[in-house]
């Protein structure tokens, strides 16, 4: 499928967060702790809807678009993000305590897996792909990799590693054919099923 990948507009932040709460609708660590139904449903929203914002400021949430519509979202950190703002942080820490409020128990664990996810990562400056999504019916058309290719390029010009988290076994080949290798497998996220840490290496000019 052809689509036209560009940075996302603010305006549609909204719909990104639609997109990637559609996309992880079956994620088996996030339903581990969050289940199913309307408490999940605004759950997810807050979830992603904090993603998005706290990652807007880096200038590399990445979207795919065809006929006025937002196909899929692909979050990345930079090596060298710029500081969170006030703001930012506040209403980021808003959104936790909705997420807490609703899930008193499950969400003291799933938050503390996410921070159990830092000393997984490499120890150099890298690009962080936080999380990509695309909505269930076009997957397997090639907009992943369209989406993914313009940090992977920036990654490859700056001699940069990239770095992310899977919960998904069957993302492996995808991520292994754009030059990600496993690098390990491990439980950050109490009682909930394995995730696997992957790396890609820059690559040169030549391939």
């Amino acid at each position: 499928m052809d689509a036209e990948i560009g940075i996302l507009p603010r305006r549609l932040a909204a719909t990104a967060v639609g997109v990637l709460a559609l996309a992880f609708d079956q994620d088996p660590i996030l339903t581990h702790y969050l289940g199913q139904g309307r408490r999940r449903a605004v759950a997810y929203r807050m979830f992603f809807a904090d993603v998005v914002q706290s990652t807007l400021p880096f200038g590399h949430v990445y979207v795919a678009t065809a006929h006025n519509r937002l196909l899929d979202v692909a979050a990345w950190k930079p090596p060298d993000p710029p500081a969170s703002s006030l703001r930012n942080r506040t209403t980021s820490a808003l959104r936790e305590r909705v997420v807490r409020a609703l899930y008193p128990r499950a969400a003291q664990q799933l938050f503390a897996g996410f921070a159990n996810l830092e000393p997984l990562h490499p120890s150099e400056p890298h690009w962080y792909l936080m999380f990509v999504g695309i909505e269930p019916g076009l997957q397997s058309q090639g907009l992943g990799s369209q989406l993914l290719a313009p940090a992977l390029q920036l990654a490859d010009e700056a001699r940069k590693l990239c770095y992310l988290e899977t919960p998904f076994r069957r993302t492996h080949v995808f991520y292994q054919r754009l030059g990600f290798d496993i690098a390990s497998e491990s439980y950050p996220f109490a009682g909930a099923p394995p995730l696997w840490t992957m790396i890609r290496k820059p690559r040169t000019s030549s391939g």
